[in-house]
């Protein structure tokens, strides 16, 4: 996959890139959810696959279903491989979560140059176009005064990608505006791929 932001700017809000479901992936993730814990990776000046994968596959547990294990450590390294080149830092973490609480409620832009996301289980990301944000709202704990209007929140699907820009991305000092979609009154849980440009 090839990650390409050169067209894209701040009045355009987010990259998203809509791909299907990985049924394999899925199963796995499905049949192992209560084995998952959260892993993380950095990667700095070249990006090693074969160091990344030993990563991937000494930390997410074992199971029956060996084929979508393999095929999620592939995604997950093309996707940070990609990630990875379109930085100017070259130098990024990767980081597989499981969310099962609401910490990541409320709307608000990231203090960093871009994100990688891609949630494969679970409902995925929601984010504002910038046309949807009132930015004096930011930092209030209330989605009210930020959200103008709640039937145009953008919702990631599963497997789809976002590529966020944070506030520190270019001199404009606007981060997109997005959240974690609340899980725990439904008892939901959420796995999801992070991959952070750091410094």
């Amino acid at each position: 996959m090839n990650i390409d932001t050169s067209g894209l700017d701040k009045s355009t809000s987010v990259l998203l890139v809509k791909r299907e479901v990985d049924r394999q992936i899925l199963s796995y993730l499905k049949n192992t959810l209560g084995k998952q814990g959260d892993l993380e990776c950095v990667v700095q000046d070249d990006f090693d696959e074969r160091y990344v994968a030993q990563i991937f596959d000494k930390y997410l547990p074992e199971d029956e279903l060996v084929e979508g294990k393999n095929r999620l450590i592939c995604d997950m390294i093309d996707l940070s491989k990609s990630f990875f080149h379109s930085t100017k830092s070259k130098h990024i973490k990767l980081q597989l979560e499981v969310v099962d609480s609401d910490k990541c409620r409320f709307f608000h832009e990231d203090k960093m140059r871009q994100r990688l996301l891609c949630t494969y289980l679970g409902p995925g990301t929601e984010w504002l176009d910038n046309s949807n944000v009132d930015r004096s709202g930011l930092c209030k704990g209330n989605n009210d005064k930020v959200v103008i209007n709640y039937e145009k929140v953008n919702k990631a699907k599963p497997f789809e990608i976002l590529l966020l820009r944070g506030a520190l991305f270019d001199d404009s000092g606007l981060g997109d505006v997005h959240r974690s979609p609340p899980v725990e009154a439904e008892k939901k849980s959420r796995i999801v791929l992070k991959v952070d440009e750091c410094y």
